[in-house]
């Protein structure tokens, strides 16, 4: 019993604990709640306060960016206007474009495409084609013809005319048969077949077929001005060109201008297809006129739409060589053709071009070509001759054993300046010998090494011993030796293999050969070749024009051997810019151009100009003994590209066979307009071609002063 008490004692102090735990517990959340109520509404305060910062900022932000906004508007607004104020000839803007006119800076244009009817226009005349070029009669308006061509890739032309030209025949020749509309169709599709039958035989001489397009843009001071116009070209295109018309299509004026700007590019991009020799007519005889800033007056263009006064840059236009050529008749009107030699005229306005730029010109004369300052003769007055300087090498003054190499060049530079002195010395005995030296060059060349070397002017193994060589630099010609010395060492070796028993006969006739050239040589033009130089070793730079004149010797193999040995004095005289000219190309055999070949690109590399003047375009059909040069003949020696390879080409009439020679090398077949304006009789015509900015065009009469 007292246990039970005990135990119920018990009970209730656990229950009363339990419930001042509950009672603390609930305090505790109650604390929490408020703690919680007091931070939720702490936090709304300070975001209601956060929320109107943010609003003031979003305000002040957009007043900001509006600000920007306008002063953008402004700002664009003003280029605009300053835009809009670009010149007639460079517009600073670019291209608003309307249905049917485009305007750019203060200026206006409309761009048309070219179509010609097919069939029309199809038996005209060489350059008809420049009549499409718009006559402007309007003021403030201008045109311009735009015109771009593209040949085909060889896989295309070769798809086209394997697959395409056959479909396409096949096509025509069912119409022919049995669909025809009318007569004019009918004649059409023959027309037609023809043409592709005519591409077929060109694609199989190797003929380059190619895509051309052609437009015409008019600009102007304002849209009424530029409708005037066209109104205008319509009328002349319809009197003078039937067929040709103006094509726009609303809407299209961006697009065609762009197209008109950029290559011809793919399929689709096609106007008019041609074989090469068809669009020779437009390509190879009148491409543009021939009116250079600084340019002298030249002539007349004959063949031109402007049918102006021509004026050439001669100079300027001169890089590094320029191919010159007529035939005995041609002329330059002002000037006796008997007396004087056409292409050297031409040569000698170049030479004055370039004295007037400073620029100093070495003439090598082999056709007689004498220029000075003289009223009755040229135009110029006799104060000009103290600028020139005239040597008839006749009378020798060239010692053709003296190396003129500079003295503090390289080694390398000395063993080819010694190279090429044994060269010209072997073609001079050559020459001299009447050519009969052929077979025993190796001979000739050992010893010359051998008379060098004793002489102490060489060695045998020249970069180990670099001092003994004296390929240039001697100021005092009087220790140079002789053709009389190099005779002793030739005598001495003609005796050694005389008395040796084991020499054969082919030995002893060489050298007996050698031996008796130089010595008939030096008997019969001593004054030639067994003299000192006399000519300056350094060029009087007061001088700007010398004259090397060889045309007074009479026999054929001398004057040539004579020639050799200036050649190479002017080789080492030359500086970068000078020019080097060549009066008579053709009285030079090939051989000795050959021989020359090096050192034509040694001047070359080092800058010097070279003019190459023939009086002859090429050798005709008569055959030579000894060949001599022509343009034609000189491939692979003064050039591998004639179209490409000079700086500008000047060429008179040609014969007909030459025309065939010219097409040859210019690789195009020209067409029979242009066959017959190369081939007319007409003495003072000139074709007048510069592949850097395609100049080609006919002057005719060639008219200037010298």
């Amino acid at each position: 019993m007292v246990s039970l008490l005990k135990r119920k004692k018990s009970e209730n102090q656990n229950e009363k604990q339990q419930d001042n735990d509950k009672q603390q517990k609930l305090k505790e959340a109650k604390k929490k709640e408020k703690q919680e109520k007091q931070k939720a509404k702490s936090e709304a305060k300070s975001k209601k306060k956060k929320s109107k910062s943010d609003k003031k900022k979003d305000v002040e932000k957009r007043g900001s960016r509006r600000f920007r906004l306008r002063n953008e508007k402004k700002l664009a607004k003003e280029r605009q206007l300053k835009s809009l104020e670009g010149t007639e000839y460079s517009p600073s803007t670019g291209i608003i474009s309307t249905a049917s006119i485009m305007k750019s800076g203060n200026r206006y244009g409309t761009i048309f495409k070219v179509i010609n009817n097919y069939g029309m226009n199809r038996n005209q005349k060489l350059g008809w084609a420049v009549n499409i070029i718009p006559e402007i009669s309007v003021e403030g308006v201008k045109g311009y013809l735009l015109s771009t061509s593209k040949p085909f890739s060889q896989k295309e032309q070769s798809h086209y005319f394997k697959n395409v030209i056959p479909d396409t025949e096949e096509t025509y020749e069912k119409n022919d048969i049995g669909n025809a509309q009318s007569h004019h169709d009918d004649t059409l599709r023959k027309q037609r077949l023809a043409d592709l039958a005519d591409a077929s035989v060109l694609d199989g001489n190797r003929n380059l077929a190619l895509d051309a397009r052609f437009f015409v843009l008019i600009v102007g001071d304002n849209p009424d001005a530029i409708q005037e116009q066209i109104r205008k070209l319509d009328k002349i295109y319809g009197k003078r060109i039937s067929g040709i018309k103006l094509m726009s299509v609303a809407g299209t004026q961006e697009t065609m201008f762009r197209r008109a700007l950029q290559a011809i590019d793919g399929e689709d991009d096609r106007d008019y297809s041609m074989m090469s020799s068809i669009y020779s007519g437009f390509d190879h005889a009148l491409r543009r006129g021939l009116n250079d800033r600084n340019g002298l007056p030249i002539g007349v263009l004959s063949d031109s739409h402007t049918r102006g006064q021509a004026f050439m840059n001669l100079d300027e236009s001169f890089r590094r060589r320029i191919l010159i050529a007529g035939h005995s008749e041609s002329s330059v009107r002002g000037y006796d053709s008997q007396k004087n030699s056409a292409p050297s005229l031409w040569g000698q306005m170049v030479a004055n071009h370039a004295m007037m730029n400073g620029n100093r010109t070495f003439h090598l004369v082999l056709n007689g070509h004498r220029y000075y300052g003289d009223r009755d003769n040229f135009a110029c007055p006799p104060s000009l001759n103290k600028y020139l300087a005239y040597v008839n090498l006749a009378e020798g003054g060239l010692n053709p054993i003296q190396p003129f190499g500079d003295n503090d060049a390289s080694i390398q530079d000395k063993v080819n300046t010694f190279n090429n002195l044994k060269d010209k010395l072997y073609q001079i005995l050559y020459l001299a010998s009447d050519r009969q030296l052929g077979y025993d060059k190796q001979d000739v060349l050992e010893k010359l090494d051998k008379f060098y070397e004793a002489n102490k002017m060489w060695d045998i193994n020249p970069y180990d011993n670099p001092k003994r060589l004296k390929m240039g630099g001697i100021t005092d010609p009087e220790t140079v030796p002789t053709f009389g010395d190099f005779v002793r060492i030739l005598r001495t070796s003609r005796t050694k293999i005389k008395k040796d028993m084991t020499s054969t006969e082919s030995e002893k006739n060489s050298a007996k050969r050698i031996h008796q050239t130089v010595v008939n040589a030096l008997t019969s033009y001593d004054h030639l070749f067994n003299k000192t130089t006399t000519l300056p070793t350094r060029i009087d730079e007061s001088k700007l024009q010398w004259f090397y004149d060889v045309s007074d010797i009479t026999t054929l193999n001398i004057r040539e051997a004579q020639f050799v040995n200036v050649f190479d004095y002017c080789t080492h005289q030359a500086k970068r810019n000078d020019i080097v000219m060549i009066h008579g190309v053709d009285k030079i055999s090939i051989e000795t151009m050959q021989i020359i070949q090096n050192s034509i690109e040694m001047l070359s590399e080092r800058g010097v100009r070279i003019a190459y003047c023939f009086d002859r375009i090429g050798s005709g059909e008569a055959k030579h003994q000894i060949p001599r040069a022509d343009i034609f003949n000189t491939d692979g020696i003064i050039y591998t590209d004639l179209e490409q390879q000079f700086d500008y080409t000047i060429l008179g009439t040609m014969s007909k066979y030459e025309v065939i020679q010219y097409q040859n090398k210019v690789k195009q077949t020209l067409n029979e307009e242009l066959e017959s304006a190369l081939i007319r009789s007409e003495p003072a015509q000139y074709q007048v071609r510069r592949p850097a900015d395609l100049t080609s065009n006919i002057v005719n009469p060639a008219e200037f002063i010298v």
